[in-house]
């Protein structure tokens, strides 16, 4: 196990049962999610810092390592961690995963996540900026200095192009395609499509390649599109703190993530009568249904239109009035 790995709570001293579950976790996530699932890194983080987090619960709370687990175990970890369902959903997710792989290599006789539920999750409807928002967003960084010019030209693409933030950092330099304007991603699950761009996305871009690009990798540089300026590949948390601090600047208010020029790039793309098949290839979409979460927000609009401009929208005679009769049963 790494040192990263065995400093995962730092000041405290990891016992031997904890130590092979720690164990345990780094072989499931070499063997079955590289090796046999070739899962992306960050969702193998994920899965291997939700498995740590029940290890050193397990230990805690029963002495007990990852494989001598029961049913009651995860039942009362559930119940006890008292977190919202979309987290408890990808903790299960981890824990299924990391015991069917168990199973499959004899470490276990039985499954204890087997009749275990999936928590309900309550559909989430993406809440996009106007375009007078995403206007004054994408104008808020200093294109006069390097790492203004980088966020501009990151801004630009990824509204432009509604790819994820993720991609969007892994996007190699050589990868752009000024012509067609166009650029090949890795996407979720590993999946490579092509992401296209508009002509002011494609103007930020240029201009970023020719003058701010090479400042910032003076000394040395990642072969990533987006760099720092000591020539490291940006990363997805340090987007997501530029996101929110020009929100601040351009006077946005509410919560903000990168994601949210995604959501805001297929709202306004349907707005302008995009069809939803479209849309689902622009986002990489393996299922339509996760597009149509879409088409509400888009009647949610409608419906506030029609509510302010219908003259008939709001009752102008006594509704009193206009109650209907009582019916008698004839016998």
């Amino acid at each position: 196990m790494s040192t990263k790995d065995k400093g995962y709570l730092r000041g405290t001293v990891i016992g031997p049962l904890l130590h092979a579950s720690y164990e345990a976790i780094e072989e499931f996530c070499l063997s079955s999610l590289w090796l046999e699932r070739g899962l992306a890194r960050m969702t193998q983080y994920g899965y291997a810092g939700d498995l740590r987090l029940f290890a050193k619960w397990l230990e805690h709370d029963s002495c007990k390592m990852l494989f001598d687990v029961s049913r009651e175990d995860i039942h009362r970890y559930v119940v006890e961690s008292n977190v919202m369902p979309t987290t408890q959903r990808r903790r299960m997710a981890a824990l299924r995963g990391f015991y069917g792989w168990s199973l499959r290599e004899r470490r276990i006789d039985e499954d204890p996540c087997l009749l275990m539920l999936h928590p309900k999750i309550p559909p989430r409807r993406p809440f996009p900026l106007s375009v007078k928002q995403v206007d004054a967003l994408l104008s808020a960084p200093q294109v006069d200095h390097p790492r203004g010019l980088r966020d501009r030209a990151l801004l630009e693409l990824l509204y432009g192009s509604g790819m994820r933030v993720s991609e969007a950092v892994g996007l190699s330099a050589l990868g752009l395609d000024f012509k067609q304007r166009a650029i090949r991603i890795i996407g979720k699950g590993s999946v490579e499509r092509i992401a296209l761009f508009g002509e002011e996305a494609a103007f930020w871009l240029e201009r970023y390649l020719r003058t701010a690009r090479p400042a910032l990798a003076m000394y040395r540089a990642d072969r990533r599109l987006f760099i720092t300026r000591r020539g490291d590949g940006i990363t997805s948390r340090m987007v997501g703190l530029l996101v929110n601090r020009y929100a601040r600047q351009a006077d946005i208010r509410g919560p903000l993530s990168p994601h949210t020029l995604r959501h805001s790039f297929a709202t306004h793309m349907l707005d302008n009568n995009a069809d939803l098949v479209t849309i689902q290839q622009l986002l990489g979409h393996t299922s339509i249904s996760t597009t149509e979460i879409y088409t509400h927000v888009a009647m949610a609009k409608v419906k506030k239109i029609h509510e302010a401009y219908h003259p008939r929208e709001h009752a102008t005679a006594d509704i009193s009035l206009c109650r209907l009769p009582t019916l008698r049963r004839i016998a």
